[in-house]
């Protein structure tokens, strides 16, 4: 979890962002299309996601933002539902890319998106 200067945050879905290699820096001006592609030929093969909020990342993402311990970890079937609640608990509205995968991949009511919920650490 962390915030991002193209994305408003990174979790669930722009995580998979990184697999593409460098070439994927051409895309920046389509990046929110360019992550509900990845994410729509990845569905079939992600059964779960795990997000490590424990220390996460504050205001000057990705790079130079301020670190924040949060102690948070955070599970789902559903990326969409994951980065919603995310979104929500980093005081966001559900950023752009979230909204266009919602359409393209997974077809989800906003109620849905507020099943997932995360835990503190003991």
């Amino acid at each position: 979890m962390k915030t991002h200067c193209l994305t408003t945050m990174t979790c669930a879905l722009k995580h998979f962002w990184g697999v593409v290699p460098r070439v994927r820096h051409q895309y920046h001006l389509v990046v929110d299309e360019a992550i509900a592609d990845i994410n729509q030929f990845l569905k079939p093969k992600v059964a779960f996601i795990l997000v490590d909020g424990t220390v996460c990342m504050e205001s000057d993402g990705p790079r130079t933002g301020k670190l924040k311990i949060c102690d948070k970890i955070l599970a789902s079937h559903d990326p969409i539902a994951l980065d919603a609640t995310v979104a929500k608990y980093m005081g966001f509205e559900v950023p752009h890319h979230v909204e266009v995968a919602a359409k393209r991949v997974w077809v989800l009511s906003r109620q849905r998106w507020l099943v997932t919920s995360y835990f503190r650490i003991c």
